[in-house]
């Protein structure tokens, strides 16, 4: 399983480093599945607070911290240095209001962050881990780099409605593959270029409503939010989970 685990992690690694400029472009407006987020960071944060971004990609949350206009601190990981180059090129280390650190590392193995957060953003993000213990050790992590009263803010893409299954023709896996669909919630999506050539095929773990709630709540947080948002109010491939839980 490890191997497995590894195996597909190198892939999500290797995918997003050679599609890092095209993806990066798709993710210069506000993206439906992290809006949720971005909506409660703008009523909520305060100026002096600082703010851990795990699985940052380009960095595009750094652009709705500064529509807050509150001065934060912000540290951006993620494991492909392709996008990475993209956020530093368009944000640098100091973006308006926002003063910006980004570092390559893998959200399975958090030990180089040797701070505390006031919030810890992971926008679909932690899907990508093909192991529900790898996807626990991670929450659990997090929780010991939070202060107290600080706050974890979830987005999980939502894969279970009809409009997403048919959109990337998930019934297919689902035949092939029905236990590692419908009881592991383990999936595929590819990305396509313009062209529709297929460059990558990301592997997902499909969240239902509940299952990162109650990660939090083994961790010791309390939930302050967890609903299904849609921009349109109505099931879309961009629907996600907003899951917000706080440390005592």
């Amino acid at each position: 399983m490890r191997k497995s685990r590894i195996g597909i992690k190198t892939l999500v690694r290797d995918g997003y480093n050679s599609i890092h400029s095209d993806y990066s472009a798709t993710r210069s407006f506000s993206w439906p599945s992290g809006k949720c987020i971005e909506t409660w960071l703008r009523d909520n944060i305060q100026s002096g607070m600082k703010i851990l971004d795990v699985g940052c990609g380009a960095g595009h949350l750094v652009e709705a911290l500064h529509q807050t206009g509150k001065t934060v601190d912000y540290v951006g990981i993620d494991i492909s240095i392709g996008l990475l180059s993209e956020a530093r090129k368009v944000f640098g280390s100091q973006y308006h209001n926002v003063n910006c650190q980004w570092q390559e590392g893998d959200m399975d193995d958090l030990d180089f962050i040797d701070d505390s957060f006031d919030v810890i953003c992971v926008i679909a993000s932690i899907h990508h881990l093909p192991s529900a213990r790898a996807r626990m050790k991670v929450v659990r992590k997090l929780y010991t780099l939070l202060k107290p009263g600080g706050y974890i803010c979830s987005a999980n893409w939502y894969i279970w409605s009809r409009v997403y299954w048919r959109k990337f023709d998930l019934y297919k896996q689902a035949i092939s593959h029905p236990w590692r669909v419908f009881v592991k919630g383990d999936i595929f999506i590819t990305w396509k270029n313009k062209y529709r050539e297929v460059l990558m095929n990301r592997y997902i773990h499909g969240f239902r409503k509940n299952e990162f709630r109650y990660m939090l709540q083994r961790a010791g947080l309390k939930i302050i939010k967890n609903e299904l948002y849609s921009k349109n109010k109505r099931p879309s491939i961009a629907t996600a989970i907003c899951t917000i839980g706080r440390k005592s």
